[in-house]
């Protein structure tokens, strides 16, 4: 018989936010370092049997630290999918939420590994992904964050892992739920930059109750990928301004937003801000970042990127020294990160373009 985990509804008195936890989102009880020990808690298992972990080495060279929100956390396998679920009460229809949480992928001493892991989040019929994590030992936590929109007051929340195989452990750790309410007081901006970057600030007019800040970015306005964690200054007589950038931003469009943690662990979210980025058209060559001090974006037409190949000032091909990876049809990343500091002419199909190595 499922054991369900019901969401409790906190509402604080004198502010206009409300949020909603998960109970043992935090996985706490019954711990194990064996494979197939205990199951999480207050949560049904859906597909194997994801297990309650503890901190610190296991069998085959399994490591993972405790997460930043400390105690015992869910460990789910490599080599296929396992799932969980726990039944979600206390929405508003039409309310967007959000889902924090941490998660990471702890390498095992086995071969081949794959490199890299994640999860899925099913509410209401809608998977959200979060973002894949490279593999290693010991593990690193990762901020991770997926928004849903109810589309009635309760639902079932399933988390299953992607099933990517091979010899590594996906962990999760502190789910916390909280409705999508806007900050008080900070105004946040996101512009495209002409090198293809994208410039990122807030001004936060007073910091009375404020931790820190992260900037998130999506692809889809729904599944968010951890950007930058800033500490809040504290300020709570003049306005602090703080600046940052996404050097890579995503191909076409890419959504932006600011969370700001309260000394009380809740949070709250900017309006979200959209930067654009048009595909660039046959005999039209963009390189991005430049000046750079290692990897470039190179966007082109499929035609424009069929060869590519690159010089010194003095006409010498360097193009053995620079590798290159292809990441869709038309864009295409560089590592010059094996050059020394100068210019050098990057030579397409069609056309050429300057960059600087610093």
């Amino acid at each position: 018989m499922f054991r369900n985990t019901i969401l409790t509804l906190l509402l604080f008195v004198g502010s206009s936010l409300s949020a909603q936890v998960i109970p043992n989102g935090d996985f706490t009880g019954p711990s194990t370092t064996t494979y197939n020990g205990w199951a999480p808690p207050g949560w049904s298992t859906t597909v194997q049997s994801p297990d309650t972990w503890a901190a610190g080495p296991g069998p085959d060279g399994f490591n993972a630290p405790a997460s930043p929100n400390g105690g015992t956390f869910v460990r789910t396998n490599g080599f296929g999918p396992e799932g969980f679920q726990a039944f979600v009460t206390g929405l508003t229809v039409g309310q967007p939420f959000t889902i924090d949480f941490y998660f990471g992928e702890a390498c095992i001493n086995l071969n081949p590994s794959p490199g890299t892991g994640g999860y899925v989040f099913n509410m209401f019929g809608v998977n959200q992904l979060t973002p894949v994590v490279i593999c290693s030992t010991p593990a690193i936590w990762v901020p991770g964050s997926v928004t849903f929109i109810p589309t009635s007051t309760a639902g079932m929340l399933t988390i299953t892992t992607q099933a990517l195989g091979g010899h590594s452990h996906t962990i999760l750790d502190g789910l916390r739920v909280g409705v999508v309410l806007p900050i008080e007081g900070v105004e946040f901006r996101a512009w495209a930059r002409r090198d293809r970057t994208v410039g990122l600030d807030w001004t936060a007019e007073r910091e009375v109750d404020t931790d820190f800040y992260l900037v998130e970015r999506s692809e889809d306005g729904m599944t968010w990928e951890f950007l930058e964690q800033m500490d809040a200054t504290g300020n709570v007589q003049d306005p602090t301004w703080y600046q940052t950038e996404d050097l890579n931003p995503y191909f076409g469009r890419s959504y932006y937003r600011l969370k700001s943690f309260g000394l009380d662990g809740h949070a709250e979210y900017s309006e979200v801000q959209t930067v654009d980025f048009e595909v660039p058209t046959v005999g039209e060559l963009l390189l991005y970042p430049n000046p750079t001090e290692g990897k470039v974006t190179l966007a082109g037409s499929a035609q424009e990127l069929t060869v590519v190949r690159v010089f010194d000032v003095l006409g010498q091909e360097v193009t053995p020294r620079v590798t290159q990876q292809l990441m869709d049809e038309t864009h295409l990343e560089l590592d010059l990160g094996a050059l020394s500091a100068g210019i050098y002419l990057v030579k397409t199909a069609m056309s050429a373009k300057r960059v600087q190595v610093r």
